[in-house]
């Protein structure tokens, strides 16, 4: 029954196909809930995207993502395989590759200890797309609003880090570094995002 709701949907559609907004530019802001292997955290999400290739109901859209988080920065390479399936309905799926550096602290000793460290990593997901409007004029170009829920799995590369101690100023203990492996930046995670296209 659904599926043949679809069709009727897309067999009753007048407008020529693909529509503009399928080819839009697309800026992105969201939060992200990110569950690691030991712990969860929370990043904010800045993107931008840019559709140059469609047909019928698909496109490819490239773009880029930047993600900060409580020492998190990744910045990543994306792109987007959309499918039209309503007028105001889109299904995505997303793969993205970059960059993480990551500040790692460790308060459990006498001292604080501190590193920087980074690594390769990647998300695969998808994605549900709603347009929130405006709805009417669907064949012109114009500004519009889209509602987006996103699920996937972040991975990342092993990195080592060098923790050294955080010491007061003018304390002269002696003290040494710490080499070792940094928490794996790898788990499941959601985002939901408000985006508007031009």
């Amino acid at each position: 029954m659904i599926a043949l709701l679809f069709i009727a949907a897309a067999s009753s559609s007048p407008v020529t196909l693909p529509l503009p907004f399928q080819r839009d530019v697309r800026v992105e802001l969201g939060f992200k809930g990110q569950f690691l292997t030991q712990s969860s955290t929370a990043l904010g999400t800045l993107a931008v995207s840019w559709a140059p290739w469609s047909v019928s109901r698909f496109s490819l859209a490239p773009g880029l993502r930047y993600e900060l988080g409580d020492g998190i920065n990744r910045g990543l390479l994306t792109l987007d395989a959309r499918y039209r399936t309503l007028r105001w309905l889109e299904l995505s799926a997303r793969g993205a590759v970059g960059f993480l550096a990551q500040r790692i602290t460790d308060t459990g000793g006498t001292f604080a200890l501190q590193g920087d460290t980074a690594s390769a990593t990647g998300d695969l997901s998808g994605a549900v797309s709603f347009l929130l409007g405006p709805h009417r004029h669907i064949d012109t170009r114009r500004v519009r609003v889209w509602w987006t829920f996103e699920g996937g799995y972040s991975f990342a590369t092993t990195a080592r880090v060098v923790l050294t101690p955080q010491l007061p100023a003018g304390d002269t203990r002696q003290t040494g570094s710490v080499t070792t492996t940094a928490p794996h930046f790898q788990g499941a995670f959601f985002r939901t995002s408000i985006a508007l296209g031009f």
